[in-house]
């Protein structure tokens, strides 16, 4: 006696009711842009400390110290 196909997919379909999935959220379009700017008005993309960490050189923290006492430089400039 064997499963009788009725057409229909079974529940792992993807579709349909799902009660552990959460409901999206959907945001306005200033939240979008907000999240994009940079503090200071830099130009959007990666922060410089998380660049100077995924370098290897030391953590975001240390990164952030050395940031701050000046000892960072950028095209030559001084970051601070």
């Amino acid at each position: 006696m064997g499963r009788q196909d009725s057409g229909r997919k079974g529940k792992d379909s993807g579709r349909g009711n799902n009660p552990r999935r959460k409901p999206s959220r959907s945001t306005s379009k200033q939240e979008k842009s907000s999240g994009s700017k940079k503090k200071g008005g830099s130009l959007p993309g990666i922060r410089l400390n998380k660049y100077i960490a995924n370098s290897g050189i030391c953590s975001r923290r240390e990164a952030d110290m050395y940031i701050s006492v000046g000892q960072v430089t950028v095209n030559g400039k001084v970051v601070n």
